[in-house]
């Protein structure tokens, strides 16, 4: 995944985006070409502590001159992403530092739908929230994936994969072992393909 999103050319084979290569170096070059990420450690690569929720949301339209600012964008986008995703807070000045995970979580990926992505790429993405947090996640990437934007999800969580996910793939020594239809997959035989190592 962090392939997709930083460029990294693959050692065998390549990896196309809307039917092209990818052309860019760097995560600057991937939010360039409309990729999001939500790292599985959010304080440590995610977020910005020390910013408001309404800055941390705006740094989604990042440009080479540093990082956007609030006034940057439209406040009712920011109000209305606060609102869809219903992320629980006392205002938008509020330090990000100051939410529980979940809220937290759920400010990275408004920062995504603010700015419109064309693939949005989860690691972990219910590491470390609760269980209604959880919940309000899952039906967000849903409503995602229904509107037409792809959305890539690693896991080690095979009910939230099987639950959640379209299609399971399952990656062995990096060539793929397994592939399997979300919700109606078993944990037994994704497992089975993971240690056996059977290709599909």
């Amino acid at each position: 995944t962090r392939s997709i999103f930083e460029g990294h050319a693959p050692e065998t084979g390549e990896i196309l985006f809307e039917g092209l290569p990818l052309g860019h170096a760097g995560p600057a070059g991937g939010v360039a070409a409309g990729i999001g990420l939500i790292p599985e450690d959010r304080k440590a690569e995610g977020l910005f502590l020390p910013l408001s929720v309404a800055r941390t949301i705006a740094v989604g339209l990042l440009s080479g001159k540093g990082l956007a600012q609030p006034a940057s964008v439209p406040a009712e986008d920011i109000a209305a992403q606060i609102q869809r995703l219903r992320i629980r807070l006392r205002d938008a000045a509020q330090a990000i530092s100051e939410l529980s995970g979940g809220n937290q979580q759920k400010a990275l990926l408004a920062r995504w739908l603010v700015r419109g992505v064309k693939l949005l790429i989860c690691e972990e993405p219910t590491r470390g929230v609760d269980i209604g947090a959880k919940s309000e996640i899952y039906a967000i990437l849903r409503e995602l994936a229904d509107s037409g934007v792809p959305v890539l999800i690693t896991s080690r969580e095979l009910p939230e994969l099987i639950g959640l996910c379209d299609r399971i793939v399952v990656v062995r020594d990096g060539a793929t072992v397994g592939s399997f239809p979300g919700g109606t997959s078993t944990e037994e035989e994704i497992m089975a393909a993971a240690i056996g190592g059977q290709r599909a």
